[in-house]
Order: structure tokens, then C-alpha cells, then sequence
């Protein structure tokens, strides 16, 4: 029997609601016993696993659905620097989003630990740079993307990024995710391979995990200088880190178009072209019927994203 090309869109939103809710059940039950095994075992075997053996028995190419294709030193180095210029913009959309919530509720979000040791980061940086970005990319860009491609990249791109936010199940870490998701969307498109989304998440993982861990490392330098200054207005701060998060967003935004429109993409050898056409809108010439698709299980994600957000709020 001959390896069937694409898993279908209905076959990947099946995948996504089991995931989704396995995620929510049995990983955070290992979670609250063992947080880093609980993280390990919960992107290793229940979101990693399942999508391989669900490709490997359905007769899918493994290699052909992730597009683990090879990628050169130079389009690691521009995904390095696309991530690096695509955080400050990330950030700001959560925190403005947190901003917003915090209008209405004195609830926060409490985030992922920040290791306080050397070695508590390498652990981290395995379990949080590492290990979602094989395990996460091979759901998301991988099978999802792959997936929802005959409705065309840039669509396939929105819908699964959007898809990327929700399955982290919390609302003040939900638009960064979502940017986060189409610019590792653009960029496995763009070099055509899995490889390139996962280096990229690892990075902005790792980023984010550094950053956190060393300023940290100069929390105590940082309330000797709250407690030695005058106390500002909490409304006057929020204005003044909003002004400084833009202005840093918006340089970061021209760097990262810059990055884009220069990628060095993977050649066409069968075309006269020196490089793949930018991502298009339009339907796959191979993809002439669409399948109906349902949306039930994308539905029901949602409905438990809101529950699970909602019952957080009102609980703070």
C-alpha cells in the first residue's frame, strides 16, 4: 500500500481536541506531582508520540508530512535573528493583553518557574527549549500546517498559529503564541523544513528562559532601587513600559520584514526562478476539492479554553 500524501484537516482536528484534552487531564495531573517530568512526559508521550504513531499506521511519510528536509548554517542564523527580533514584539501584545485583563480582575499569570541555579536552568532550557520545540512543532507545523495547507499557506498559517495559542490554555499568554506561531509558520514554509520551526522555537524558548533567569540573577540590585526611589504611579508606569514596549516593537518589526523578505530560501531547481514565490493565498493546484471540514473538536477547544480561563479569573 502505497504512503497516502496529506493527513486530512478533519484528521488533524481530531488530533488537536484528544491532545488538547489530554494535555489539560493527564498532563497537568503528572505536572502538579513532578513539574519537569510532568512537562517531559507530557510533550514527549502525550502530544509527540500520538502524532507519530497516528502518521506511521494511516501509512503517511513521516518524513514527507514534517518536511524533515535539510537546512543550511545560513538560514539558521537568519531564523536566529527572526526569532530574536520577533520577542520584543510578542511581548508586547501579552502585556498589553495583560493590561487589559488587569482592568477588569487582580489576577496575574503565574507563568513557568524561573530557575534559580545553573544547573535548574540547563534542566530548564532542556525541558523548555528543547522539548517543546520537537514536540509542539511536530503537531502544530508539522501535521496541522501540512494539514490545512490546500486552503492555502497564508490561511493554513492564521488558522494554525491561532490554533497554537489556544492549546496553551491561558489568556494572558495567548496573542504571543499566536505571532509566535506565524512567523514559525512563515518560516517552515520558507525554508521548507520542520527543522527550521524547531530551532526557531527552541530559540525564542530559550530566550525568554535566559532572560528571565538573569534578571533574576539582579533581583536584589532591582528592589534596592524600588525601595531607595520615590514610589511611581502604577497607571504612569503601565503608560511608560506600553511607550517603550512599542517603540522597541516597532524597531524590532522592521528588522524582522527586513529578515523575511531577505531569507535565503530553499532553490528551485525546477524553475527559473532563483527561489519559491512569497506565500501565496491561493488553493493548491493538487487540492482542486476541499474537504467539508469539521469544526466540532476546534469548537469544543475553544469552549474549554474560555471555561478554563474563566473559572481562573474568578477563582483570583
Amino acid at each position: 500500500m502505497e504512503n497516502r500524501k496529506v493527513p486530512t484537516i478533519n484528521e488533524s482536528n481530531l488530533i488537536y481536541l484528544i491532545l488538547g484534552i489530554l494535555l489539560l487531564t493527564v498532563g497537568s495531573l503528572i505536572q502538579t506531582i513532578n513539574l519537569n517530568i510532568g512537562l517531559i512526559v507530557t510533550e514527549y508521550l502525550l502530544i509527540l508520540l500520538p502524532v507519530i504513531v497516528f502518521l506511521r499506521d494511516n501509512k503517511y511519510s513521516i518524513r514527507g508530512v514534517l518536511r524533515l528536509n535539510f537546512v543550511s548554517i545560513n538560514q539558521l542564523i537568519f531564523v536566529f535573528f527572526i526569532i530574536i527580533f520577533s520577542y520584543p514584539i510578542a511581548v508586547f501584545l501579552n502585556f498589553i493583553v495583560s493590561t487589559i485583563i488587569g482592568i477588569f480582575t487582580d489576577a496575574t499569570n503565574t507563568g513557568v518557574p524561573i530557575p534559580t541555579s545553573f544547573n535548574d536552568f540547563l534542566v530548564s532550557l532542556f525541558v523548555i527549549g528543547v522539548t517543546p520545540g520537537i514536540c509542539e512543532e511536530v503537531l502544530f507545523r508539522g501535521l496541522m500546517l501540512n494539514s490545512y495547507e490546500k486552503l492555502g499557506k497564508r490561511k493554513a498559517i492564521i488558522i494554525t498559529s491561532i490554533l497554537f495559542g489556544l492549546f496553551h490554555f491561558n489568556l494572558f499568554n495567548f496573542i504571543g503564541p499566536v505571532f509566535l506561531g506565524i512567523i514559525l509558520g512563515i518560516v517552515y514554509f520558507k525554508a521548507d523544513s520542520i527543522v527550521a520551526s524547531m530551532w526557531g522555537h527552541f530559540v525564542n524558548n530559550s530566550f525568554s528562559l535566559a532572560i528571565s533567569y538573569f534578571a533574576m540573577q539582579k533581583i536584589e540590585d532591582l528592589e534596592d532601587i524600588v525601595i531607595n526611589n520615590p514610589e511611581i504611579n502604577q497607571s504612569k508606569e503601565t503608560i511608560i513600559t506600553i511607550i517603550v514596549l512599542f517603540i522597541i516593537s516597532i524597531i524590532s518589526a522592521f528588522m524582522l520584514r527586513t529578515l523575511l523578505v531577505h531569507f535565503p530560501e530553499k532553490i528551485d531547481k525546477t524553475n527559473n526562478n532563483d527561489q519559491y514565490e512569497q506565500i501565496e493565498n491561493e488553493v493548491p493546484e493538487d487540492a482542486l476539492e476541499i474537504e467539508k471540514i469539521n469544526w466540532a473538536p476546534v469548537g469544543i477547544v475553544i469552549l474549554i479554553f474560555i471555561f478554563v480561563n474563566g473559572m481562573f479569573l474568578l477563582i483570583q
